[in-house]
């Protein structure tokens, strides 16, 4: 039987407990109880259905210097800090004066340019101007693991100012913004070099490289 949210008072997350030690990866992320989030009269309630790990829970998980920048200040059984940026999930509660979306629409969040946290958990609270409609072609699991590489390849491009016919160089093209830098700018009519390893070449070109430059043959 369906869970009621608004019956619901505590949910599962997956949280950091205490800070990293120096040199160490944490090994106090935990499954812990917290008190379910609540929208404000701007925001949707989401119900989550699959999330994924980006560089910045990496390292707010490392007891590193990117680490001490990424992560919290404090972290404790009794004050955990919940990770996670991307959402993908439905819609479970929202206030009056959301007008985008009604109940049971699957979605996604589009990240913003704030270190996001809060997403491992049962239930997240976004700004509607911040949720989109999840294309029907993507599973929860599809959408989660690529909005923000989609995001942060076409603001790259934006930046770039790249237009038809230009010819854009892509270093890093198999990985997972760099495939979808590379499709963008297909998209827009540009000439590609893409630059990666031998064993990904085949992979770039099927996403559309004119060229294929492979950095660990120095021959070429």
């Amino acid at each position: 039987m369906p869970v009621d949210y608004n019956d619901t008072r505590f949910m599962n997350a997956i949280a950091l407990t205490r800070l990293p030690d120096a040199g160490h990866v944490a090994d106090a992320l935990e499954m812990v109880r917290i008190p379910v989030v609540r929208p404000t009269p701007n925001e949707v309630a989401i119900r989550l259905r699959a999330s994924s790990m980006h560089i910045d829970e990496v390292n707010a998980a490392q007891g590193t210097a990117l680490g001490r920048f990424y992560g919290p200040r404090i972290a404790s059984p009794d004050v955990p800090h919940v990770l996670g940026s991307s959402v993908a999930g439905i819609v479970v509660g929202l206030r009056s004066c959301v007008n985008q979306f009604s109940l049971g629409d699957e979605v996604i969040v589009i990240p913003d340019h704030q270190m996001e946290t809060g997403s491992w958990a049962d239930y997240r609270c976004v700004p509607q101007e911040r949720v989109m409609l999840k294309p029907a072609e993507l599973s929860h699991v599809e959408a989660a693991a690529i909005t923000m590489a989609a995001c942060v390849a076409w603001g790259a491009i934006g930046y770039s100012k790249a237009q038809a016919g230009h010819h854009c160089i892509v270093v890093g093209a198999s990985g997972a913004i760099g495939v979808m830098v590379l499709q963008y700018l297909k998209t827009l009519g540009c000439k590609v070099t893409a630059v990666c390893s031998g064993k990904n070449a085949e992979l770039v070109r099927r996403k559309g490289a004119d060229t294929v430059v492979d950095y660990n043959n120095n021959n070429q």
